[in-house]
């Protein structure tokens, strides 16, 4: 079973490689864009993109499967996810 799940997923990684690359442009972008405007205090735009991108990639299975944020509204998690999203950019909250 295990050799068979590493075989699967190696499948999946390998399809998703465009698009990881694509994803990883388009925070690469934003991140650029909003440092020139001053928006984001980010010191490596290429690293905090492929950080971003991983973290958000790592939060796929348990987000399909309902087991993040358990119970709580999007309404009482939204401050949360904007403090720690926020925070990492060096912004203080949202506008």
């Amino acid at each position: 079973l295990r050799a068979e799940f590493f075989r699967n997923i190696w499948m999946v990684e390998k399809a998703r490689k465009n698009f990881d690359e694509d994803e990883i442009e388009l925070f690469r972008k934003v991140y650029s864009d909003a440092k020139e405007d001053g928006d984001f205090d980010i010191e490596n735009v290429e690293l905090v993109a492929d950080i971003t991108h991983y973290c958000i990639k790592g939060l796929e299975v348990p987000f399909i499967y309902g087991r993040l944020g358990h119970g709580l509204t999007e309404e009482s998690s939204r401050p949360l996810v904007a403090k720690v999203v926020y925070g990492a950019l060096g912004k203080s909250g949202l506008k």
